[in-house]
């Protein structure tokens, strides 16, 4: 009798433990969200209402969260001159520390620590490197820019990347010639954000070379000079980007992106090739590259949809009953794609009957209120 009587006691004891773990993982995430939310709100009231002695004397502590909490309270300090002890704590030991004082100390509009932002960047902690180039960033130092520019001839590639990022940011032009040379960078990561930002620093010098990357081993530097040229709208790159549109790349977003960029560029000698492209079969693609569809985020109908836009983009009237075809497509972004195409191509005026199936397609998708 007491052997059962125990074995139900622990039974029923086992249920209580099972129904504490299921109730607890059930409220431990809004529990977490809910403690964000008060610490950051707390950090708030104290940086607006604590007298600065009481901030200060936090920042001296022995406690490196009661340091994070001043440090963090003191941006809400607006237009106050950092005291030093927060500047102290740019070489604190403690690496949520120093982020917080980096991040204050440039909030605050603070340029007399530049030197110690750039400093940062070489650190191998990720956290203090996004600090401190977000710290540059937000202050605009452009003062910053000739020391940033050495240090694209740093040995290691992460303080190469983030010195990248933070020259993009602060549109440093004066940087190109550097960026150019890292086009040939061992790292891929290095010639992918070079690449990237040469497209948005407006490097039309730097064409000839981000043409060489569109055989790139690497699909995200290729995909990222396709950018960068259609930014660049580099003519000289269209023989080129046709080639792709032709190739059997086993990266569906490569080709995708190539369509568009034809249109940003304008290149009307690709129109018979984005034509062909929309004619092109689901087989093309899927039975020689349905092993690799993981590898990109784009679909067979993305892809042509993409190259409708472009042929609209170009104001393509020939196109006209090609893309009529994807009104009845059951893709909902092939046949969306085809809706905006007809309209932008006023298909009303030359193609009535291709006019009257997207008005039913209209309808249909509730996209536009017929009129």
């Amino acid at each position: 009798m007491k052997k059962l009587l125990f074995i139900v006691l622990g039974i029923n004891l086992i249920i209580a433990v099972v129904i504490s773990i299921i109730t607890y993982q059930q409220t431990e995430e809004p529990v977490t969200h809910t403690e964000s939310d008060y610490y950051d709100r707390r950090v708030e009231r104290a940086g607006r209402t604590k007298p600065l002695s009481e901030l200060v004397k936090l920042l001296k502590s022995n406690d490196s969260k009661k340091r994070q909490f001043a440090a963090e309270a003191f941006e809400y300090r607006k237009n106050a001159k950092p005291p030093s002890e927060l500047i102290e704590l740019l070489k604190d030991t403690d690496i949520k520390v120093r982020c917080a004082a980096i991040r204050t100390i440039a909030r605050l509009g603070h340029r007399e620590n530049i030197t110690e932002f750039i400093k940062a960047l070489t650190e191998q902690n990720e956290e203090v490197r996004n600090a401190a180039s977000n710290a540059l960033i937000i202050i605009e130092a452009k003062e910053a820019i000739p020391e940033l520019i050495k240090l694209l001839q740093d040995d290691e590639a992460f303080v190469r990347t983030t010195v990248i990022y933070t020259l993009g940011y602060l549109k440093a032009k004066e940087s190109i010639p550097e960026l150019i040379r890292l086009l040939n960078d061992n790292d891929k990561s290095i010639r992918c954000s070079a690449v990237y930002w040469l497209g948005r620093l407006g490097a039309i010098e730097g064409v000839p070379e981000i043409i060489k990357l569109l055989k790139d081993d690497d699909a995200g530097v290729r995909g990222s000079a396709i950018e960068s040229l259609g930014h660049l709208k580099a003519k000289e790159s269209v023989s080129e980007l046709i080639k792709i549109l032709h190739t059997e790349d086993k990266y569906l977003k490569i080709i995708g992106r190539t369509a568009r960029v034809l249109g940003e560029i304008n290149a009307n000698e690709s129109i018979p090739h984005l034509i062909n492209l929309l004619k092109r079969e689901d087989s093309w693609y899927k039975s020689r590259m349905m092993p690799f569809r993981m590898c990109g985020t784009l679909d067979d109908e993305d892809v042509r949809a993409l190259a409708i836009y472009s042929l609209a983009k170009m104001r393509v009237k020939e196109s006209v009953p090609t893309i009529a075809r994807f009104l009845d497509s059951t893709e909902s972004h092939e046949c969306e794609a085809a809706v905006f195409a007809l309209k932008e191509l006023n298909a009303e005026d030359i193609f009535p009957e291709e006019y009257r199936k997207l008005k039913k397609t209209i309808k249909k998708l509730k996209l536009y209120n017929d009129k």
